[in-house]
């Protein structure tokens, strides 16, 4: 859920003081407790600013704390480069559009005045956030523990502490925008981690307490390396980076709350190269995306957001590896990556353009914990550059999965004639339930699965798919299951593996009376059209044993019952099945 108030900026920016080298640093400690001049809107959600609270008195970006208690502000950050008159400056002018630089915006050093401390990085800063009941609830705009657009931000916190026990239901408190741990534009973001907590589930009294949108850290073209997000309690309504880099979607090039004052400056870097978005890891324990909401918010391990126009010079992007997404207990999130490289590109630079490899991310869901869409890698892609998708996992151990799971997935967004690989990414699942319900006509649970294109310029091979002890199931309307080592709508499909054993799979139609299932080692074809891949579909592998397979439809004698059990499969649905066939049910069930 996107927050698009418009508000009028209040900005709070901590004391800056220095950071002793590695030793625990001297804290300048700020406080702002039951401050309420700027009024909140519990209807429309809106603030309304009556007054700029700043801390000027400090000089090092480097080991402040900040502590928040019951108060209506609009930002609020524990360390930054920039002073606190040049991020104030424009707050009140509605046409700044990302000026907070007044000197030619290819010079920051006139905006970053304040040191960053004798290590050269934001380091070791604090922000908490902590809430008690002040009748019509807490309303922050944005917070940050590190802010810098040239230097490095290392190891910021900020903590967000929402209410944990029951008691009287209240309106809402909430981040309307973003925290951040540590945020720069052309520095590295490093070993930041934002923590948010409250009540772990949904439905008790404080469950609305959230925060739209959470990053671990960001950088516009630095590496982005061992940030964290934890989640314990509480909501978020929009999206979650543990670590982020590049553009985020087609409306905010940045952060929500940091468009504003850097799109601009953004928009005008001239680079070669980006860093690497590496080892940073998202956790959600409870709390997390309520889906009485419906299909809504995305969890991303590591992302990098590549938009380049045709009169800038990038030429090579950096890698997506090692980034982790873990969801347990109560935690609930909707769309689930623990790596993705979505690019957003103008036709005339695709030809130019080196995209990074999306490589060894992983995603758990463990103990109960729930993901809707769930992939260990993605890729969106165009263009003529190569794509490595490879190495990527998912594991569900007790877990519950709404609709489709992969362990990596590329999706071609635009023309692409480069050579991919969707390789060596692997699905495994153990005691899970998947259960689409009312949420998805489709169930697809795949090791490596590339979607559109033609020809041979990408291969689907060498993935896995291994299902023991499981449930997975489709039982609303038109149904289908598909599972499979590997699948690809119109390219190669090699050397991919499916094992099922001792697991329930099932499809109900109750509405339209069809209902498939589709169990292969590899297969080929469009969903969009069910017309057979134009690759190869060879050497594909599936080891079906010890399972209760069923559809079932309704009353309808033209009801369409379909199993199709095959090694590989390149056809619509439909085609020849394979296996050994153990029919005792009624007329419109068949069991396998």
């Amino acid at each position: 859920m996107k927050n698009r108030r418009k508000l009028l900026t209040i900005l709070v920016l901590a004391g800056l003081t220095s950071l002793g080298p590695i030793v625990m640093p001297v804290q300048a400690e700020e406080t702002i407790t039951d401050t309420k001049d700027t009024t909140f809107d519990s209807k429309t959600r809106a603030l309304s600013a009556t007054k700029v609270y700043v801390d000027n008195n400090k000089d090092s970006a480097s080991g402040n704390t900040m502590t928040i208690t019951n108060s209506v502000i609009y930002g609020a950050v524990a360390g930054s480069t920039i002073d606190a008159d040049t991020l104030s400056k424009h707050i009140d002018d509605p046409n700044h559009k990302g000026r907070i630089i007044s000197a030619p915006i290819t010079d920051p050093t006139t905006a970053e005045t304040v040191s960053a401390g004798p290590t050269g990085a934001v380091t070791g800063n604090t922000l908490i956030l902590n809430d008690q009941d002040i009748g019509n609830g807490q309303s922050i705009g944005w917070l940050a523990g590190g802010l810098a657009m040239t230097q490095d931000v290392n190891q910021n916190t900020v903590e967000v502490n929402w209410p944990t026990s029951s008691g009287e239901v209240y309106n809402a408190s909430g981040v309307q925008y973003d925290a951040i741990g540590g945020f720069t534009l052309t520095g590295d973001a490093t070993d930041n981690t934002v923590t948010l907590t409250g009540v772990t589930e949904f439905g008790d009294p404080y469950s609305d307490h959230f925060v739209s949108n959470l990053y671990g850290g960001y950088s516009y073209t630095g590496t982005v390396s061992g940030n964290a997000v934890n989640i314990e309690g509480a909501t978020f309504y929009d999206t979650v980076y543990g670590g982020a880099q590049g553009t985020l979607n087609n409306q905010f090039n940045l952060p929500q709350s940091m468009n504003g004052y850097f799109s601009d400056y953004a928009n005008g870097l001239s680079f070669t190269s980006t860093g690497d978005v590496k080892n940073n890891s998202v956790t959600i324990s409870g709390g997390g995306y309520d889906m009485r909401r419906g299909p809504g918010s995305t969890v991303y391990g590591g992302l990098i957001g590549a938009k380049i126009s045709a009169d800038e010079n990038a030429t090579t992007f950096g890698n997506v590896h090692d980034n982790t997404v873990t969801i347990s207990g109560t935690g609930m999130a909707n769309d689930v990556y623990g790596g993705a490289f979505i690019t957003y590109l103008d036709d005339e630079n695709t030809d130019t353009l080196q995209i990074g490899a999306v490589t060894n991310n992983h995603v758990d869901i463990l103990d109960g914990g729930y993901g809707h869409v769930v992939a260990g890698g993605y890729y969106a892609i165009a263009g003529t550059t190569d794509a490595d998708l490879e190495y990527n996992s998912v594991t569900v151990n007790k877990g519950i999965v709404g609709k489709n799971l992969y362990g990596a997935y590329l999706n071609k967004v635009g023309e692409y004639t480069g050579t991919g690989t969707v390789a060596n990414n692997s699905v495994l699942m153990t005691n899970g339930t998947m259960d689409a319900d009312n949420y998805a006509s489709t169930v697809q649970v795949y090791g490596g699965y590339a979607d559109g294109g033609e020809g041979d310029n990408v291969t689907v091979r060498d993935n896995t798919t291994t299902i023991q002890q499981s449930t997975i199931g489709a039982n609303y309307e038109y149904h289908q299951v598909e599972i499979g080592g590997g699948h690809s709508d119109y390219f190669n499909t090699e050397h991919n593996s499916l094992t099922l054993s001792d697991s329930n799979v099932y499809a109900y139609s109750s509405v339209y009376d069809n209902a498939y299932i589709v169990l292969s080692g590899g297969d080929g074809w469009n969903d969009n059209n069910n017309q057979p891949s134009k690759g190869s579909v060879v050497n594909n592998t599936a080891n079906i044993t010890n399972n209760l397979i069923q559809t079932t439809g309704g009353e309808n004698e033209d009801s369409d019952l379909t199993i199709i059990l095959a090694g590989g499969l390149n056809g619509e649905y439909g085609g020849p099945w394979t296996g050994i066939k153990d029919y005792n049910g009624p007329v419109n069930s068949d069991q396998y």
